[in-house]
């Protein structure tokens, strides 16, 4: 019940980290073995933050939207943009869902946000829209290639072992665990494989993050809601 989504484009396009360049067991070896090791200031913010959780001084909802809220000041806030315009305007939505290339909707979002984007930098680019028969979750298995124009700075646990590698075998179970997002075993879930020539962006359903009555709140409202975490799939 869980689709892995990889797409490998036939067209190369130039990227600063270029992965055609060696074959894919290489580059998952390479990426593995520059994991860095835990030091024990590591091992120590983990106790302390386990043990705030547990006596209940912090949740992780807690964390996670002061860590969302840093993000953003360095961001902006594109994404967010995008997905309220996608809610509202159901035709300009499904010129986005079906561009054919990154020329195509990066022109659709310029147009729109008059967004500064850099077609070399961003290469190719698709948004993937959740359902309430269909969720969907991005990951990058090689390293931690991200939308960065459209979504900022990558959370650290984006880049992390852990998530790059469960995400893809057991991304049910790593929701649930890290998340506390509980997938429905009727909702099939699509794990996209960023590549360097390939980013994605997931469209949330305001109907199921927001709420029934989502389309009575204002543009800035909506704008305000919309997170970093859903863009990437991992809560709904």
């Amino acid at each position: 019940d869980v689709e892995l989504m990889e797409h490998w484009l036939q067209t190369y396009v130039p990227h600063t980290h270029d992965h055609k360049r060696a074959g894919r067991e290489t580059v998952e070896s390479n990426a593995v073995a520059s994991e860095p090791s835990t030091n024990p200031y590591q091992t120590l913010l983990q106790c302390v933050l386990e043990l705030l959780l547990e006596k209940g001084v912090l949740t992780m909802d807690e964390i996670r939207q002061q860590i969302e809220r840093v993000d953003q000041t360095l961001s902006s806030n594109l994404g967010a943009k995008i997905v309220v315009k996608a809610w509202r305007d159901g035709d300009w939505k499904q010129q986005l869902l079906l561009a054919k290339d990154s020329l195509d909707s990066f022109e659709l979002i310029r147009k729109t946000f008059a967004a500064d984007i850099d077609d070399e930098s961003m290469t190719h680019f698709r948004v993937v829209e959740n359902t309430a028969d269909v969720h969907n979750v991005i990951v990058c298995t090689l390293c931690s290639c991200y939308p960065r124009q459209i979504l900022g700075i990558p959370p650290a646990w984006y880049k992390c072992l852990k998530y790059r590698s469960e995400m893809v075998y057991r991304p049910r179970e790593l929701l649930c665990e890290e998340f506390g997002t509980v997938i429905p075993m009727d909702v099939a879930l699509r794990v996209h494989d960023s590549t360097n020539e390939l980013r994605y962006m997931v469209l949330p359903n305001p109907e199921i993050q927001i709420g029934q009555h989502w389309h009575k709140q204002s543009d800035e409202d909506l704008m305000k809601l919309v997170t970093r975490d859903m863009l990437i799939g991992v809560t709904r």
